[in-house]
């Protein structure tokens, strides 16, 4: 019996570090194009909903997480929503909409998504900037806007917390 339970602790150990290991090299091959290290050029303008120029640029105080999406994709649909898990006093939360139609567009998006962050409009520039290729796609810089964290695709509540620790 023992040698039984000794072999099915085996297996279930390696089958977890099997899809962890997969996990991993997905995430690795998602984010190969992204900014790393210090690539991160402080500050850079946005508009925001209400028409007003913003720089995001970095805080002596906190980290920063640049959440990138676009309106019409389904994965930022369901995943916006953890951002408002994120403490605001404890890390800068900057959400800024890319390849959109018109300012519209991501109004309804933000509305109908009930989002309670800011959320600005970016440029080609910005997506340029920041190697934005597909959506979501996730940043956390820290206080001299180095890249500590980086991924692309559905992010839990959970682990954005723990990107932005």
């Amino acid at each position: 019996m023992t040698k039984f339970l000794t072999s099915r602790w085996l297996r279930w150990t390696r089958d977890i570090i099997v899809v962890l290991a997969a996990v991993w090299a997905v995430n690795a091959w998602h984010t190969r194009d992204m900014l790393s290290g210090s690539e991160a050029e402080p500050g850079f303008a946005v508009v925001s909903l209400s028409s007003e120029v913003v720089t995001i640029q970095p805080d002596a105080n906190r980290p920063t997480l640049l959440y990138f999406f676009a309106p019409w994709c389904g994965v930022c649909r369901a995943s916006i929503g953890n951002l408002d898990y994120i403490d605001s006093d404890k890390v800068q939360v900057a959400v800024i909409a890319l390849d959109y139609a018109n300012q519209t567009e991501v109004e309804q998006f933000v509305a109908e998504v009930g989002l309670k962050a800011p959320v600005y409009l970016g440029s080609n520039q910005v997506k340029e900037r920041f190697k934005v290729r597909a959506y979501p796609s996730y940043y956390v810089l820290d206080e001299s806007f180095n890249v500590t964290g980086r991924t692309v695709g559905y992010s839990t509540a959970a682990g954005l917390l723990l990107r932005t620790l």
